[in-house]
Parts: structure tokens; sequence; C-alpha cells
């Protein structure tokens, strides 16, 4: 299982859009309207917004017994790495290298690299380059999935 950061930003995700599309039509498989789920995903959004705690008060508050929390939030997150985006968010042009946050990153000079070659895409990005010199096993594809495999897991717990 794999955890995602909730990105209502568009900086992991290609688009937000189509993640909610594909959660909505998650809900709608079991029963539950968009406009149902919708005023739910209101009420969770201000306390803090959750996945898993957005889950549990439809399927608690619809009274949905069809399937269990814990399947409709797996179905829901497995298509999460297709909406995973590889596009660097641009550096806003206030920031300063020798300010922060640019000057407590031990790696700036590679983010300089990036901005200075236009470097647009994080599998692209200098700092890999960088960690292929230290480690020439390193692949960030398989990284991505180690990290996003260790984030689910923990996310999981919350039902334990």
């Amino acid at each position: 299982m794999t955890k995602y950061i909730f990105d209502f930003d568009d900086v992991l995700f290609f688009n937000t859009e189509k993640f909610k599309k594909y959660m909505y039509k998650c809900f709608e498989d079991v029963g539950v309207d968009y406009d149902t789920v919708k005023k739910y995903y209101k009420i969770e959004r201000e306390k803090g917004w959750v996945l898993y705690n957005l889950v549990i008060s439809v399927l608690e508050g619809e009274n949905i017994t069809t399937v269990s929390k814990e399947e409709l939030a797996e179905k829901i997150m497995k298509e999460c790495i297709n909406f995973i985006n590889d596009e660097l968010p641009p550096r806003p042009k206030e920031w300063r290298w020798t300010e922060e946050p640019c000057k407590w990153n031990p790696y700036k000079k590679l983010c300089k690299q990036d901005h200075k070659d236009g470097v647009v895409k994080l599998s692209e990005s200098n700092a890999v380059k960088f960690a292929l010199e230290h480690d020439p096993s390193y692949n960030i594809d398989k990284i991505r999935k180690r990290v996003t495999d260790r984030w689910q897991q923990k996310q999981l717990k919350l039902f334990d």
C-alpha cells in the first residue's frame, strides 16, 4: 500500500481535478452521489482534510455497509500514482539564493544549475544526476515507489 500527500495546489498531482473526479466516482460506485460527498468533503476540508476521515464520515453518515472503509480508501489510493506530476514548481522570482529558504539548502548549487538550465522535470534535475554520480544504482522511479509505499503503510495505520 502507498501513502500520498494530497496536494490541492497541484504541486504533486497533474491536476487535482483528475483525482477528485476519480474519488467522487469511487463514492458513486458504492451508492453515494456527488452532491452528498461534496457536502462531507467541505466539512472534512475545514477540519484539515484527510482522505480516510472523509471515507469514514461518508460511509458512516450515509450508512453504507457494502464496502469497508479500508476497501474504499484503498481503491481511491491505488490510483493516486497515476496523478503524480514530475514537473518542478517554478522558483518564485522574489527568492534570493543567499536568503531563506535557499540559503539553508546544502544542495542549492544543484537548484541553481536547474534554474540556469531551465530544467522543469524532477526526473531531469541535476539532483538526480548528482545522486547517480554517488550511487550508480540510484533509480528515481524505484525511490519514488519505495517512498510512496512507505507513506501509504503509515497512512493505513490510522485504521488500527
